[in-house]
């Protein structure tokens, strides 16, 4: 039927006078002859008066400038009106029929009269346009039909008022539903929208100006996408659950009462019959107002005095539209200041694949089947610092197996530092040993590093910096010295001291863990406690000499992997130093060495000195010999050398052979023989280096 009256020609533009004449005419002339009746049956079906019947359903055709959005809403009303009403408004149709004659007559003789020429004409297609809507043979048929047969009923009624212009075909992109397949249909009907032109340019000039910040800042160019190009808001939606729209309908006169409170009466005709839209508001509407409703709002709280606007909102990029934009204009509209200063930007987490989980897939991911195995900190320590900022993230049981054994690693250093520690006072500086000078300084050096990195949300880099320290130089090395310490009680007040700053660092990554230790040897709660600052006073710059003694052990320990030699077979160390000083503190620190390198002769030499054939790796200030020997079995190393060096002989006369072989360079792909002459190249490079060894073990 709409289609029937869209085809319906009508010049009419309602910016002119003369039109908005011809208007004002029709619906005077139309409710003095027929708005009684009109009003008592619209107010039995749709609560409307016959003003409102006759303004609506004009608007959907004599205001397409209103955009396409207002105009098929317009039009909605007034057809869902005009059907509605059919069956009681037949005679009015026939009084139309018979009026509509009359007023072509009029038209005619006043056609040739100037400036009432041009309103009779108006009037007329005016007119015309009023009759048809009622004049409506075939609706009761049309309403009782299929969609599909009622498509092809509106084309033969287009055919038999001659409105149809033409029939072609077109791809069109046809909806359909995921399960059952069937077509979806779009459904146009009344909607409250919000009007954005105005309420976006706050939102646009507070990222711009700097007053919230976009963390990464690449993503700023979606949020002025989105509000350089918004369009007007629908916030209704037909849903049984949400914020019921505060829209009361009267009952009697139509009148359209909005407030936050429930009206008593109508605020035109004082009627006490009122109807609540049964629409929600979108969700996003509703979670717009989060920040600020969640504080008291609109009441001055003291919660909303005190965290209003917040710090920083964490999300992800998926709904910068959805939620952030509509936070920022809500709160800028509802309070005149910006919700949030900072607004982080994660990724989503996708499969190992790099697929988007879904149900479809069935590629997804309990969390708590991960937690109850690996525990929560592990996930969360995972999900916080395995990719850099706004990037999607691969789901890796391996990763959260790993952090799973970190936080094993910390709580057994946790436990050993935190043994009888009833007796622990302040570290005293004036006996401190060069490992504690080393352990204090790296420590000041972590909390800075930390704390720009948290700063700057690069919370990747800050867990970094955090796991190395911990894993490598608290447990694995200052952990290990200190059984050997002769400060013991200065020992334990420099672990007591460091523990506690590790857990505060490490806390927003792994709260349970470290809440948990901490209050062993606090009391209050971690979450409450400062964060730990740098303390110039434990900034030593002599605690640099001691990574020699960590470089030495770290070559032992290489060179023991690469021959497959293990910690518990004793060698011989050959030590090469150019300077005094580096002696001295090798020595100082042979107790050291002795524990973590397992040596059973210790040369340390300023210079270089004769030491026979030996596996070297030179370190900044020391050069590491281990004489092969104490490594190895000479003569079993010298079988396994002249036995590679003949398999390797054997290899590179076949490959010569296979080259000089005129026939194979003929016949091979071009990609084959390149194969072999890398192959030969390998292998003599190979022959080498054995020929190389054997003559160094024959020495």
């Amino acid at each position: 039927l709409r289609a029937v009256r869209l085809c319906e020609p009508l010049y009419c533009d309602t910016s002119k006078s003369y039109d908005r004449c011809c208007i004002a005419t029709m619906v005077l002339i139309g409710g003095i002859l027929f708005g009684d009746k009109i009003s008592k049956r619209c107010r039995k079906r749709q609560r409307c008066c016959w003003w409102d019947f006759a303004i609506y359903h004009l608007l959907g055709y004599l205001q397409p400038q209103m955009g396409e959005r207002a105009g098929r809403a317009q039009i909605s009303y007034c057809d869902s009106v005009s059907l509605k009403l059919h069956r009681k408004t037949l005679l009015f149709s026939d009084l139309l029929k018979r009026w509509s004659e009359k007023v072509e007559n009029i038209s005619l003789f006043l056609g040739k009269i100037g400036f009432f020429g041009r309103v009779a004409k108006k009037f007329s297609g005016i007119w015309r346009v009023v009759s048809l809507s009622f004049v409506t043979t075939s609706c009761d048929v049309i309403l009782c039909m299929d969609l599909y047969e009622a498509r092809e009923k509106i084309v033969e009624e287009l055919k038999e008022i001659g409105s149809l212009v033409k029939i072609e075909d077109y791809t069109h992109n046809v909806a359909k539903h995921d399960r059952c397949k069937a077509t979806i249909e779009p459904k146009v009907s009344m909607q409250w929208f919000v009007k954005m032109t105005e309420m976006a340019k706050p939102a646009i000039e507070a990222v711009k100006n700097g007053t919230t910040k976009f963390v990464p800042k690449k993503f700023e160019a979606t949020y002025f996408n989105w509000l350089n190009n918004i369009q007007d808001w629908c916030i209704s939606r037909q849903l049984w659950w949400g914020h019921q729209i505060p829209a009361y309908y009267c009952d009697e006169c139509g009148e359209i009462n909005v407030d936050v409170k429930t009206p008593e009466k109508c605020s035109k005709c004082g009627s006490t019959k009122l109807t609540q839209d049964p629409d929600t508001l979108d969700t996003w509407f509703s979670s717009a107002l989060w920040p600020f409703s969640t504080l008291g709002w609109p009441e001055k709280t003291e919660d909303f005095e005190t965290f209003y606007p917040t710090n920083t909102l964490v999300t992800g990029y998926d709904i910068i539209f959805f939620w952030v934009v509509r936070m920022m204009f809500s709160a800028l509209e509802q309070t005149g200041e910006v919700p949030f200063k900072d607004i982080f930007i994660h990724g989503i987490v996708r499969d190992s694949l790099g697929r988007k989980m879904s149900k479809s897939l069935g590629n997804g991911v309990d969390p708590m089947s991960v937690i109850e195995e690996y525990g929560c900190d592990s996930l969360r320590y995972f999900l916080s610092t395995s990719t850099s900022n706004g990037q999607d993230l691969r789901y890796d049981e391996e990763k959260i197996k790993s952090t799973w054994n970190f936080i094993n690693k910390l709580w057994n250093a946790t436990r050993y530092a935190l043994m009888n520690i009833e007796d622990i006072k302040e570290i005293n500086l004036t006996n401190l040993n060069t490992h504690d000078k080393w352990i204090l300084t790296k420590y000041n050096r972590t909390i800075k590093e930390v704390t720009k990195f948290m700063e700057k949300y690069e919370f990747n880099n800050a867990a970094s910096v955090l796991y190395s320290f911990i894993w490598d130089d608290f447990c694995d090395n200052y952990i290990e010295m200190s059984k050997f310490s002769n400060t013991e009680n200065n020992t334990k007040s420099i672990l007591c001291y460091v523990i506690s700053g590790i857990l505060k660092m490490l806390h927003p990554f792994m709260p349970f863990f470290t809440e948990e230790i901490y209050q062993m040897f606090n009391e209050g709660s971690i979450t409450v406690s400062d964060w730990p600052v740098v303390n110039e006073k434990y900034n030593f710059t002599e605690a640099s000499k001691i990574d020699t003694i960590f470089d030495i052990i770290t070559s032992v320990r290489n060179i023991r992997a690469s021959k497959n030699v293990p910690n518990s077979k004793k060698i011989d160390l050959i030590l090469e130093v150019k300077q005094e000083e580096v002696k001295d503190l090798i020595n100082d620190n042979l107790i050291y060495l002795s524990k973590f390198t397992n040596y059973e002769n210790i040369i340390v030499s300023l210079g270089e000195v004769s030491k026979g054939l030996c596996v070297t790796n030179v370190c900044d200030s020391v050069v590491v010999n281990i004489p092969l020997e104490a490594l190895v079995n000479i003569e079993e190393e010298l079988a396994k050398a002249n036995e590679r060096k003949a398999q390797l002989n054997k290899e590179i006369a076949r490959c010569e052979g296979m080259l000089s072989n005129q026939n194979f360079l003929a016949k091979a792909k071009e990609e084959k023989v390149n194969a072999e002459k890398e192959k030969l190249a390998s292998y003599r490079s190979q022959l080498e280096d054995v020929l190389k060894l054997i003559k160094e073990l024959t020495k």
